[in-house]
């Protein structure tokens, strides 16, 4: 069995970090390959920076630097994991990161599975936007520099991939196309998901499901306002949000129910989260910015529709008008309102979509067949 060095900024059994997509790929792979997980690396930021990016969040300075996207960090990682992959053990290096092994002095295969590229990040999610001039032309520099020294990088749709062999001309065989898997997963089986579908068809109440951190970048304000138009229209909806405090004026919304922090760590929050996603009708994420979106990955294996905007690598998880809807965002809210009443006043359209993002989650969107796909790209390679 061949050994993979497998770096990670947090602990190996920090499930809370990155949504649990480092343990993921970690627990998988083990079926395949010998892990051996080396974490939690230091991050070394120039000081400076550091302390302008402070000044940058508070308003205070007009730019902000690159975090992690600079010679500094490329540098520092490589000299944590040098003696690690010198070891005649270690067949090849596997990053859910291309920046932690770029700067290794290595002949071994270098592997990386990222959402994006630096490229694909900037003037698109908030840390790629007002960048100083000099380290935007860094972090560019370092990004290409990382994809050039990765033998094969894995990425999370066509959208990243795209972009990033264009803005870097880079071969079109290096970069592979793997998306991201469920890390809660329901564990339903078929009869069990058409249970489920046959309740939500037949609730009184209609519940939509909101899961994010950001409450401005997901769309937030947005999901609050469809479900205030749908229930303006007479259907009695409710809008579950999980992971964030909203604005008060949202929580005091009497249709409004709010669960700040889960913690899959705990198994009480862990049963309120898998209940939350097995009771809603539709998962409802209207972001603004997204890699692919692993939450969505999540619905579909409760066997939920969703409903977001078509950007970045959405799409890679949500197939519109099959798996869910995506809304352009030139779109207005009256068609968003028709388009959301459709899927609620017909049943089998209901039912043929619940059906469909189950079989996406199943087909796709597992960490099982993803680290299948990983084996049989890397295993010829090491």
């Amino acid at each position: 069995m061949k050994t993979l060095l497998y770096p990670l900024p947090t602990n190996i059994e920090d499930i809370n970090f990155s949504s649990g997509t480092t343990v993921s790929i970690y627990k998988n792979l083990k079926k395949y390959f010998n892990v051996v997980p080396v974490g939690p690396l230091f991050l070394e930021k120039p000081v400076i920076q550091t302390g302008l990016n402070f000044l940058y969040k508070k308003c205070l300075f007009p730019y902000q630097f690159a975090t992690v996207h600079n010679w500094k960090t490329i540098k520092g990682y490589a000299r944590q994991l040098q003696i690690y992959i010198d070891d005649p053990k270690i067949d090849a290096i596997f990053a859910s990161s291309t920046i932690y092994a770029a700067g290794l002095k290595t002949n071994k295969p270098i592997f990386a599975y990222a959402d994006f590229s630096f490229y694909n990040g900037l003037n698109y999610y908030p840390f790629g936007k007002n960048l100083f001039p000099s380290s935007q032309k860094q972090a560019l520099e370092v990004d290409k520099f990382c994809f050039e020294k990765s033998t094969k990088v894995f990425l999370a749709s066509e959208w990243a991939r795209e972009e990033t062999i264009k803005a870097y001309n880079l071969s079109a065989d290096k970069i592979k196309v793997i998306k991201r898997g469920a890390n809660l997963e329901s564990e339903f089986s078929n009869n069990q998901i058409d249970s489920l579908i046959k309740k939500r068809i037949d609730g009184e109440i209609k519940k939509f499901l909101f899961m994010g951190v950001s409450w401005k970048r997901k769309g937030g304000d947005i999901a609050v306002d469809l479900v205030s138009k749908i229930r303006n229209l007479g259907y009695n909806a409710e809008l579950q949000i999980i992971g964030c405090t909203p604005p008060n004026k949202v929580k005091e919304l009497p249709y409004v129910h709010v669960f700040p922090f889960l913690n899959r760590q705990n198994e009480n929050d862990l049963q309120t989260l898998r209940n939350l996603f097995s009771e809603a009708f539709c998962f409802i994420l209207p972001t603004q910015a997204e890699a692919m979106g692993i939450v969505f990955a999540e619905a579909a294996s409760f066997g939920l529709p969703s409903i977001s905007f078509d950007t970045g690598g959405v799409s890679a998880a949500i197939e519109n008008n099959k798996t869910g809807i995506l809304f352009s965002f030139s779109e207005r809210s009256e068609i968003m309102i028709e388009r959301i009443l459709h899927l609620l006043n017909n049943n089998i359209l209901y039912q043929r979509m619940s059906k469909n993002a189950f079989e996406k989650y199943k087909n796709e969107l597992n960490w099982d067949i993803i680290a299948q796909k990983i084996k049989e790209i890397v295993t010829p390679i090491m």
